[in-house]
């Protein structure tokens, strides 16, 4: 039974299907800031009350979602509901876990551990489990399954571990779940709500920057300009070892841009941390290239760093769960205003529990 408590009233939310519809978003990621946070709940309230908006829904997902209970705890989850013509694509050893009536449409020759990842087409109401998607070029391939098999719009429920879904050559817009399974107290998760939003709003570099960047990704090594000119740090590779002390000896004094042309890891932030006296400007493609910890990041910023991006990741609402799994349950009027107040310029909404759901729950709100 799910343990979201009732909202207060006035927060019911009554504005993310349209907002979901607008006809920029094809397809649209639901991350958590951590498992239990309300993401697939997330997504059947998106789904309930938006197909009339979106026609023809097509549900791919990273990791696995959709299972009765979760992993790790052993508590019962929501399942994601399904109705006839709504388009999902899974691994097809997930098929047999399936309550909904199915039938495959597209078979991608593409294997996963559970087997073949395919199409298909609901042809009657019930749950279905979306598993399988472990890679992004796996994650391209059902998404242009999805659209040959004619879905309006793409819903991807995102795993927690990573945010794969929210880059933007996957997705046009983000909706965060997040919830009192961040903290004991309101302000703890609001304040780890800002910080994993922040994390997913870096800005986007000056246009003197992306062509730096398009140099570090065309040699595929990181590239650093600073008042003598770009030329490539080889310093700033990681090894078996760790970013090399040399960083510091290399990077010119002042203000200086470093180029990555893949993934910034720990390491790197480290390295860049102890360059004291100095501003360094780290360029990459997209947030979601950002491996390092938020914490480690954060000293980064903290000590003059910065960090920017050449595309940027369009969060479009956060979605809040009051209930704690392992924690107390926390106030849903108290949550959203919190994270409203953080977080300005993005829709914080709340649900209450539907009365007429299945047993497992689900949220009511007139988000159509």
């Amino acid at each position: 039974m799910s343990r979201i408590p009732p909202a207060f009233p006035g927060r019911i939310v009554q504005r993310l299907g349209p907002l979901i519809a607008a006809d920029d978003l094809r397809v649209v990621a639901v991350v958590g800031t951590s498992k239990n946070a309300g993401k697939t709940t997330t997504l059947n309230r998106i789904l309930e009350r938006g197909r009339a908006l979106f026609g023809p829904v097509g549900l791919v997902s990273i990791g696995v979602d959709g299972e009765e209970a979760d992993f790790w705890l052993g508590h019962a989850k929501p399942r994601i509901r399904v109705r006839p013509g709504d388009r999902f694509a899974t691994a097809e050893g997930a098929l047999s876990a399936a309550t909904a009536d199915v039938a495959i449409g597209v078979r991608t020759g593409r294997s996963s551990v559970l087997g073949e990842l395919v199409v298909a087409t609901v042809t009657g109401s019930g749950a279905v489990l979306l598993a399988g998607v472990r890679a992004k070029a796996d994650l391209r391939a059902l998404i242009d399954g999805l659209w040959s098999m004619g879905a309006g719009k793409i819903l991807i429920d995102g795993s927690y571990q990573r945010t794969m879904a929210a880059a933007p050559d996957v997705s046009d817009g983000v909706v965060v779940a997040t919830g009192a399974v961040l903290g004991p107290t309101v302000e703890r998760v609001a304040e780890r709500t800002e910080a994993f939003v922040a994390r997913l709003r870096l800005p986007v570099m000056a246009p003197n920057d992306v062509a730096l960047l398009a140099r570090a990704t065309h040699e595929n090594l990181p590239w650093v300009a600073g008042a003598d000119g770009p030329g490539p740090c080889l310093q700033a590779l990681d090894t078996a070892f760790g970013t090399p002390a040399a960083l510091s000896m290399v990077l010119p004094p002042g203000d200086s841009a470093l180029a990555v042309p893949g993934v910034v890891t720990d390491s790197l932030i480290d390295g860049l941390v102890d360059l004291r006296g100095r501003s360094v400007r780290l360029l990459v493609s997209d947030a979601t290239r950002v491996f390092a910890s938020w914490d480690r990041v954060a000293r980064f910023l903290e000590r003059g760093g910065s960090i920017r991006v050449q595309h940027p990741i369009r969060v479009l609402a956060i979605t809040v769960n009051p209930a704690g799994i392992v924690g107390p349950d926390l106030p849903a009027d108290r949550l959203v205003d919190a994270i409203g107040a953080r977080i300005g310029d993005v829709p914080v909404m709340a649900g209450q529990l539907d009365p007429d759901a299945a047993p497992n729950g689900g949220l009511r709100g007139d988000v159509g």
